[in-house]
């Protein structure tokens, strides 16, 4: 007798995705009808929910706009994991081509026009949202200009990029490099941004700044010449910061000093 076969761990998450639906939709349908009130948490658990049915393709960027529809005629504020949520839906059918870039922005536009304030919601939406131009470049259906266009509606709307947002903008220079949208300039222009915003590159951007070189170099776009370029400015960057420790130690030793 033949041994029964085991779920393999996609099988099981599928499961175990939709029986956290099933338990959102249950609850969210005992709240409609009066058992319990209807808060925001009834539809972050939903959507959440959604994103991971979503991973194995059964569930869409539909479903999660119909849940935002949904929150905004129970007149339920749709807030930043809500948004955020559905944004990552996007993303997933994004990256499979079920979705376009312009389905997010068309979100935000909508959102804006029932009196969504966008400086209250803040800058996880707009990353989330650049996550979605990031897995569209990775399939060529968008490119810098698309992420440069989504932090220009961020900063009419009261918010400056920091370092995570700017290591975003670099990743779909990244993946619009390996499709042959974007080259070595690209990657440099974000960075000379970054450091007249006065912030400080961390790993996560020269490691997006390589894999701009590298596959750039894959079309011979690049050469060793970029690569050891993106390499002085990390090593120079290292160098001011452990002058700025040692600075900072020495006066906290004097400092210590002059007390005793």
């Amino acid at each position: 007798m033949s041994q029964p076969r085991s779920a393999t761990p996609s099988e099981i998450a599928s499961v175990d995705g939709h029986a956290a639906v099933c338990e959102a939709e249950a609850a969210l349908e005992r709240a409609l009808s009066g058992q319990e009130p209807v808060t925001a948490g009834h539809f972050h658990s939903l959507l959440a929910a959604l994103v991971h049915v979503a991973q194995q393709g059964k569930a869409s960027f539909d479903d999660a706009r119909s849940v935002l529809q949904q929150m905004r005629t129970l007149r339920v504020p749709v807030d930043v994991p809500a948004l955020r949520s559905a944004l990552d839906v996007l993303a997933i059918d994004v990256a499979r081509g079920k979705a376009e870039v312009g389905d997010g922005e068309a979100l935000i536009q909508d959102l804006l026009k029932t009196g969504v304030n966008l400086i209250r919601l803040g800058l996880p939406v707009f990353r989330a949202l650049l996550r979605v131009v990031a897995a569209a470049a990775g399939r060529g259906g968008a490119t810098p200009k698309d992420s440069v266009r989504v932090v220009g509606m961020m900063q009419e709307h009261g918010w400056e990029c920091d370092v995570a947002t700017y290591n975003l903008m670099l990743d779909v220079v990244a993946r619009s490099a390996r499709c042959g949208r974007a080259e070595v300039a690209d990657g440099l222009t974000v960075l000379e941004k970054l450091k007249k915003a006065g912030l400080t590159p961390d790993v996560n951007t020269f490691r997006s700044l390589m894999d701009v070189v590298a596959w750039s170099a894959r079309r011979g776009r690049a050469s060793m010449k970029d690569a050891e370029k993106v390499l002085a400015v990390y090593i120079c960057i290292c160098i001011c910061i452990c002058i700025y420790i040692y600075i900072y130690i020495y006066i906290c030793i004097c400092i210590c000093i002059c007390i005793c």
